[in-house]
């Protein structure tokens, strides 16, 4: 298994990958698949996180793209010391082998490389999706608030959001 940082080049596996996860798991995502699927890839590409504090870090079997994981560092004096993981998916031809604890560990090493200055690490899990909860608690991450309602995916369905953190210093 190799972990890396996405470049502009692997747009197009990575949008797959990603619509792929809006798609087939609604209440996982705030991303609409609705409302992303109709972006042109340009603007996707131009929209792409490329910097070392704003990136998405892949996980390759066979030089296959089968797993993502986004992060962003806040902006601004006093925000700068936390950051966001977001838009973590692992193709389901590739789940239950321990790929999302591996590209959990490889995303958590690259933040603490790239930003020793970062202290927070926040996410959001739908609150139904017990098996990423246990993960993200795994690597340390504490709930600390619920969202109620925060996505309403269908006509009278709603997904509640935890809100968790890892605290690093």
């Amino acid at each position: 298994m190799e972990f890396r940082i996405l470049t502009t080049e692997e747009i197009h596996d990575f949008w797959e990958l990603r619509l792929h996860g809006l798609r087939e798991h609604p209440e996982s995502f705030s991303a609409s698949y609705d409302e992303f699927v109709k972006r042109p890839i340009g603007e996707v590409m131009e929209s792409f996180p490329t910097e070392n504090n704003h990136f998405v870090l892949g996980a390759f079997s066979e030089g296959q793209l089968v797993g993502i994981a986004g992060f962003r560092q806040e902006q601004g004096e006093k925000m700068k010391h936390k950051g966001t993981v977001w838009g973590v998916y692992v193709n389901p031809d590739s789940q239950g082998g321990g790929i999302g604890k591996q590209l959990i560990a490889a995303l958590l090493e690259t933040i603490t490389t790239q930003l020793p200055e970062l202290e927070q690490i926040h996410l959001m899990v739908g609150g139904q999706n017990a098996k990423a909860k246990a993960l993200y608690e795994a690597f340390g991450f504490q709930t600390y608030g619920i969202e109620k309602k925060s996505l309403k995916i269908a006509e009278n369905q709603y997904v509640d959001e935890e809100h968790m953190v890892l605290m690093l210093n």
